[in-house]
């Protein structure tokens, strides 16, 4: 602890970037990212204007290389790129290769790169983003025991367009870099400050809305402040279970390329999530509460908040949703009747999540003997078996639930975040 608090003075005693240099940093940004096209590289014509913002940015930012942990990998690639010329396809080497540095809690980093937005565009582009690490003591006591080691979790300061806060990504990754598709999983970095803040916006009101009173009460109650802890304990034991199990994410993408299979993948991790925390819930202990709330939070996002959100044909995270509803259905741990959703207690829930996955891992094990087309009709053949919506074109329609959810909220609740409205009301 006091290694950590000692390099943390050390960094806030060194110059830091002013909120007035990052919004003409990021404002320069946005001048490169209008020039490049789909594979970020820059138009021919515009690469002497996107270069001399590039060169700016880069100079601005030199003079901060000590404060900011990762900012100097980050301008290594920033200046290979200008050497080779911007029209060329960037290669983000430095970053590709070394992740992001793993800054103290509560220290601030920048990341400057060329990437996707996970789920929102296959496009590449740069983009600028100052974030603080922050996970919180719940959080950190769990990862003592499931250890990720290149996951960064934290509060998004400011960004450019691909991350701002106008926009729904919150995660980054390896395989969004540019030249990092086949590479080693290296950088894992999450921005719950905004999951946290779309929990109190979206979740809270769609549970109020769906689940019978008392269901869930401790979430729907949650302050803002306890949500920033919630959502980092469920992204410990989400990225932890991604690297666990008979066929991990990690190392079998290709069973994983579709929204059937990476839906199921979805569900696999989030359940073993839920199961987790609440069996750390139920042994006590100073932060149990923030535990059960957790567990409580994946089930609802689940169930409620993704598959609203998104349409199944093309989104792995709906898709897990209606495995959800099936499974739990199945199991007896939700009930419906005209006084709205029902959900079983801690106990039940634990016994029923470790019987779902029991039934996933079975799964797996049929995939892992097959061949890869047998493998893809095990996982559909499983999905399909809770979620009766699956179509013969192996796409999944909304299910009745959904359907008569959007009918009930008859969009008084917004499928999507307007966050400008959100920050207006709750901060950043």
């Amino acid at each position: 602890m006091t290694q950590v608090f000692e390099r943390a003075t050390d960094v806030a005693e060194r110059g830091v970037l002013s909120a007035e240099e990052r919004k003409h940093i990021i404002a320069l940004v946005e001048r490169v990212r209008a020039c490049e096209v789909a594979n970020g590289a820059v138009d021919p014509a515009k690469t002497e204007e996107a270069s001399a913002a590039l060169r700016e940015v880069v100079d601005r930012l030199q003079p901060f290389v000590d404060s900011y942990p990762s900012l100097g990998r980050c301008l290594a690639d920033m200046q290979d790129w200008l050497a080779a010329g911007l029209a060329t396809a960037p290669a983000m080497r430095h970053l590709v290769e070394q992740g992001l540095e793993l800054a103290p809690e509560g220290v601030d980093d920048i990341m400057l790169t060329v990437t996707t937005t996970l789920n929102y565009s296959e496009d590449l582009s740069l983009e600028f983003v100052q974030f603080r690490r922050f996970e919180g003591p719940p959080a950190a006591a769990l990862r003592a025991i499931y250890v990720c080691k290149y996951l960064i979790i934290a509060h998004l300061i400011d960004a450019s367009a691909g991350f701002g806060m106008e926009s729904n990504c919150i995660v980054c990754f390896t395989e969004c870099l540019a030249g990092g598709g086949d590479a080693r999983d290296v950088l894992d970095l999450f921005f719950t400050s905004k999951n946290a803040l779309r929990g109190k916006v979206l979740l809270q009101p769609l549970m109020e809305a769906i689940f019978a009173p008392n269901i869930f009460a401790e979430l729907r109650a949650a302050t803002l402040d306890e949500l920033r802890l919630i959502v980092p304990c469920k992204t410990v034991t989400h990225e932890w279970s991604h690297r666990q199990g008979v066929i991990p994410l990690t190392e079998y993408r290709e069973l994983f390329n579709n929204p059937i299979g990476a839906g199921l993948e979805e569900a696999r991790v989030e359940l073993n999530g839920a199961r987790l925390l609440y069996m750390h819930a139920e042994q006590g202990g100073p932060h149990a509460a923030i535990y059960h709330m957790a567990a409580q939070f994946i089930i609802a996002d689940r169930l409620l908040r993704y598959p609203y959100a998104a349409h199944p044909s093309t989104n792995a995270d709906a898709v897990s949703g209606q495995y959800f509803l099936g499974q739990f259905i199945d199991k007896g741990l939700l009930t419906c009747n005209a006084g709205g959703v029902m959900m079983a207690e801690r106990a039940d829930m634990i016994t029923g999540l470790t019987r779902i996955m029991a039934e996933i891992q079975q799964t797996q094990y049929q995939a892992l003997m097959s061949s890869s087309a047998e493998a893809h009709r095990a996982v559909r053949e499983h999905v399909a078996r809770y979620s009766r919506a699956l179509t013969a074109e192996n796409t999944m329609d909304k299910s009745l639930f959904y359907k008569w959810m959007e009918y009930k909220l008859r969009g008084s609740i917004p499928m999507t975040m307007d966050w400008k409205a959100a920050i207006a009301e709750y901060g950043e």
